[in-house]
């Protein structure tokens, strides 16, 4: 019974962490310089997807750690899928594994070597 109730919960925090980071991530490529933030009032709608809180949220990633809060949400969708046993029956079962495994070594080298083409300001 407590072996059934972890693999619940475990599935559970799996779908929660990538839908998360999905939104996290929709909230940050959506990001725009004259959203609501902290420090930018405007009497215009929102254009984040992420509504209000996508556009304080991606501002606040975006001036605290800069472009690498892009890699946020891809590390918090890889803690989902590896926490979710079904997620990794499906996303594991491929030999795309490799790249993907691959991939996600590579990024902070990539976002370093990258981080001239956004401008906050």
């Amino acid at each position: 019974m407590a072996e059934r109730i972890k693999r619940v919960k475990d599935e559970v925090l799996g779908i929660v962490s990538i839908l998360g980071g999905i939104y996290i991530g929709l909230s940050l490529v959506t990001h725009k310089k004259w959203d609501p933030s902290l420090f930018t009032f405007t009497n215009s709608s929102t254009k984040n997807y992420g509504g209000i809180v996508g556009a304080y949220m991606a501002d606040a990633l975006l001036m605290i750690i800069g472009i690498s809060a892009f890699a946020i949400p891809l590390f918090i969708v890889v803690y989902g899928v590896n926490s979710s046993r079904i997620l990794q029956e499906i996303f594991y079962q491929y030999p795309e594994r490799i790249f993907f495994r691959w991939q996600y070594s590579c990024l902070p080298s990539y976002f370093s070597a990258r981080c001239h083409w956004y401008r906050l300001y």
